[in-house]
């Protein structure tokens, strides 16, 4: 593999413009997404040859960035962009986590396949199929493919209107069902910075939710709840003001009125959200009355969503640290969810792994602190293969403040 003085800027354009980055600007936002935030001035220098950059931790990200929109394609070329960059090859362990990353690619591209217009005119009964669809996808959020599910319920109710299908009233609820579905996959991939235009999404969902399916009020004001709650936490130095944090519990008590009473797993992500706007206003009361309601309906999930309790140990986990500050309590109810299994929910897992991370390092023990510098190690290449913003945030966090 021979390499040249000078081929890195011819790489560094090549491998951009591959990924699909049409400017510099574009592919700096998607660094900064990853936590690396410079100058566009910066990437024209690379890209003339004027400088190179040397960071290792810097370059791989780029790989990984390159890698997620189909900029390589093999190992080989990544080693020949790292070599342009005068840093060599991959070592054994980059070469391992950088296999994972391309391995992750293809689960993504075999999730990806589109449903087809022959797909849903062949069905025996449309209304069933689609529906069968939106809580495949439902599924699919937690399993770590926010991005892919909410391009993929576009386009299927872009399908819908095309077919002119929209038109039947059965058909109008589960396109209400859908926009939710769709709407759902804001929280895990929008921007922090962004969270208030997702919001304003959310309440233009509730308003669709309204005039064609009453039933999906209930879980439209829980995105709701759960997007400014995110809003409000979010926003560098601007503290919480107690009026906001109610005004969230308002929304999730809302949500609640209209979810029925054996609808058991809309229910409970309310009451996990209820819980969570708890610990923004230390009530401790309402935060152990929310979440006895949670598990009282995670004992009345079908097996199909019995993972939801992952979350149910997660959001316990946070409340001994942030009301009681007790590690030892929240590393038990760790321990929990750990036991439930089923690791392919890995957006479940990084929420779980985010909050272990906070309790360790919660602690003076040098072995919990050697065990969070290992977790950590764990959760950079999985918040980099999923790609969750908020995720990324909560791991980046200087101190465990209840995020």
């Amino acid at each position: 593999m021979l390499v040249q003085k000078g081929d890195f800027p011819v790489l560094f354009k090549r491998l951009r413009l591959k990924s699909g980055f049409a400017t510099l600007t574009e592919f700096g936002d998607a660094l900064a997404q990853e936590g690396l935030i410079y100058e566009d001035s910066l990437f024209s220098h690379w890209q003339n040859g004027d400088r190179i950059p040397h960071d290792r931790k810097l370059l791989l990200t780029i790989v990984e960035v390159f890698i997620k929109k189909s900029g390589f394609s093999t190992i080989d070329e990544v080693n020949l962009f790292l070599a342009s960059a005068g840093q060599g090859y991959l070592t054994e362990d980059e070469n391992k986590r950088i296999i994972g990353f391309f391995e992750e690619k293809k689960r993504v591209s075999k999730n990806e396949q589109d449903i087809s217009v022959e797909e849903i005119e062949n069905s025996a009964n449309i209304p069933d199929y689609l529906m069968e669809q939106a809580d495949l996808a439902y599924e699919k959020i937690y399993e770590g493919y926010p991005h892919m599910i909410y391009k993929k319920m576009g386009k299927l109710i872009k399908l819908i209107y095309n077919l002119g299908l929209h038109k039947n009233n059965k058909i109008k609820k589960i396109i209400s069902r859908l926009n939710w579905v769709k709407a759902r996959c804001l929280s895990d991939i929008t921007k922090p910075k962004d969270f208030k235009a997702a919001y304003l999404q959310a309440i233009r969902n509730i308003e669709f939710a309204r005039e064609t399916n009453i039933s999906e009020l209930g879980p439209s004001y829980w995105m709701a709840i759960a997007l400014k709650r995110l809003e409000i936490i979010t926003r560098p130095w601007v503290e919480v003001s107690r009026k906001e944090a109610e005004d969230c519990r308002s929304i999730g008590e809302i949500s609640l009125k209209y979810n029925p009473k054996n609808h058991f797993s809309e229910r409970l992500v309310t009451h996990f959200e209820l819980a969570k706007t708890a610990l923004i206003l230390k009530d401790k009361n309402y935060f152990d009355t929310q979440m006895e309601m949670a598990f009282k309906c995670v004992s009345q999930l079908p097996e199909q969503t019995k993972y939801l309790e992952i979350m149910a140990w997660d959001v316990q986990a946070r409340g001994s640290l942030r009301l009681g500050n007790n590690t030892m309590a929240a590393l038990k109810n760790i321990q929990m969810a750990k036991r439930i299994g089923k690791k392919r929910y890995r957006a479940l897992y990084l929420f779980l792994q985010n909050t272990e991370y906070q309790a360790l390092r919660n602690t003076k023990d040098p072995a919990f602190l050697r065990l969070a510098e290992n977790l950590k190690e764990v959760m950079r290449l999985e918040a980099s293969l999923l790609n969750n913003p908020y995720q990324k945030l909560r791991f980046r966090q200087k101190k465990f403040v209840g995020l």
